[in-house]
């Protein structure tokens, strides 16, 4: 299905007069369609945001296509636009028309401001604030539901008020913390932070202005920053269990691959600088210093937590081994 709409989306993408030439330039690119489970993501970069919403809608006029004579459609409700740029200026956003589930009628998406896919919270500006937000929201009640299981006097032992926290509310907090947790204190982790305090209250039945330390000795729970590290230390080392064609693996730098070849590029790459001939070298080193500062990216982060000495496991390995 995703090759076949990427195909037909590419061939009416060339033969559009407006966007050919930045396409045959691999100035404009449009990504395979991602589908997981019930939700789907179509990825598309450009020069200008009118282009890059002109892909949008043809890639989705496609897969709707395909869906409609299969006797398949999307959810309307979900379709959702966001545009990743620096600019604030709400009125330079386009929104784009796609067809709606009635025939031959168009519904008009407008731009939002803070999207969910896979169950991840993020902004145009991937910071994850109102992920963490809504987590530790979600967890903040999740904790308020074990009250029902006794009072201070009256309750459950601290071993099995640990072993819920650990079981059903961490889980609930840290959920996709490899993407927003790079391993430095900011908001995020005091927002975290605070929420795991009142557990441990809770756990040890101790007073709100009980040092944090030794309620963490007390109940035998790390800071959660410490629990953040580990998780994304176990993520990279998932990684070497992932195939050569995963879009994880291609994203990740060349230096950081361990000699892994992959057999194509990440869907959406980088803008070269410009040639020398049209910039002066002191632009060009600016260009090269800006380019070495944002490099460091959550990725590049995780995957500095693989030793050398990891196993490399080949999950579609055949016999003979």
């Amino acid at each position: 299905m995703i090759g076949e709409v990427h195909r037909e989306s590419t061939s009416h993408i060339v033969d559009y007069p407006e966007i050919s030439t930045p396409v045959r330039n691999d100035k404009a690119t449009l990504s395979p369609t991602m589908l997981y489970v019930d939700d789907g993501a179509i990825l598309a970069s450009g020069p200008t945001l009118d282009i890059t919403a002109k892909i949008i809608t043809i890639a989705f006029k496609e897969t709707h296509k395909w869906l409609t004579h299969r006797g398949l459609k999307t959810d309307q409700v979900k379709n959702e636009l966001m545009h990743f740029t620096k600019t604030k200026n709400q009125s330079t956003n386009p929104s784009i028309h796609i067809p709606s589930n009635v025939p031959d009628t168009l519904k008009e998406v407008t731009l939002t401001n803070c999207m969910r896919y896979l169950g991840l919270w993020f902004n145009p500006q991937l910071r994850f604030q109102e992920h963490v937000k809504i987590v530790a929201s979600k967890a903040s009640r999740a904790m308020e539901a074990l009250h029902m299981l006794g009072n201070s006097t009256n309750s459950i032992n601290q071993l099995c008020l640990r072993q819920l926290y650990l079981g059903t509310i961490l889980p609930i907090m840290t959920y996709g913390s490899v993407a927003f947790w790079n391993g430095k204190p900011s908001a995020l982790k005091n927002t975290l932070e605070c929420t795991q305090n009142k557990a441990l209250c809770f756990i040890s039945r101790a007073f709100r202005t009980t040092p944090t330390t030794a309620l963490e000795i007390k109940t035998s729970i790390t800071p959660i920053d410490i629990t953040l590290d580990y998780y994304t230390t176990c993520y990279a080392t998932c990684t070497r269990r992932l195939d050569s064609s995963n879009l994880v693996i291609c994203c990740i730098p060349e230096p950081h691959r361990d000699g892994i070849t992959t057999p194509s590029t990440p869907p959406l790459p980088w803008l070269p600088p410009p040639p020398r001939n049209l910039m002066s070298p002191y632009l060009i080193r600016q260009h090269k210093s800006k380019a070495k500062k944002t490099t460091s990216t959550r990725l590049t982060s995780m995957v500095k937590a693989i030793t050398s000495n990891t196993e490399c496991i080949l999950p579609h390995v055949e016999p003979p081994w």
